[in-house]
């Protein structure tokens, strides 16, 4: 049986953060949060302690849990609380940070990869054909760079 949503103001700060996890599999979570907004149940933010612990468990839920949502629509909710939705939105612009540097620097390190893996090929090509032309047999020439007889045959 589930819990009535005006009954989520009973619980107090936790009663927000209950009724995020009853609804988390909301097809239409927008509505969900503007229900709960006039049931008073997005009031309860202003008693939950705004830390870094605390918005991070927020913004982990409405990125992860309601992706398909527009975020800013969502946010304009919490405007009722303007403490809470200028933490919420600094906190989310350091974690979007945050992340977008990581994406940053994981594709810096793979393009450093794939740059040396193309040279390394590339110097195998070339010994190849320095093999070559010193009349070196392309079973041999293979057998010591590990290329195919295509690769070395079209270099």
């Amino acid at each position: 049986m589930s819990l009535p949503d005006k009954n989520f103001l009973s619980y107090g700060p936790l009663g927000f953060i209950l009724y995020l996890l009853k609804i988390s599999g909301s097809t239409n979570y927008l509505s969900a949060i503007k229900s709960a907004k006039k049931l008073g149940i997005v009031k309860l933010l202003e008693k939950l302690p705004i830390n870094h612990d605390c918005l991070s468990a927020i913004n982990v839920y409405l990125y992860v849990i309601v992706q398909e949502n527009n975020i800013e629509e969502i946010l304009k909710e919490f405007k009722v609380i303007p403490a809470i939705q200028k933490k919420l939105m600094e906190h989310i612009q350091q974690v979007r940070s945050k992340w977008m540097e990581r994406g940053r620097k994981e594709g810096i390190e793979k393009g450093l990869f794939l740059g040396i893996e193309k040279g390394k090929k590339k110097e195998k090509l070339e010994i190849a054909q320095a093999l070559r032309k010193q009349g070196i047999d392309i079973k041999i020439i293979k057998n010591v760079t590990g290329l195919s007889e295509i690769d070395i045959q079209k270099y």
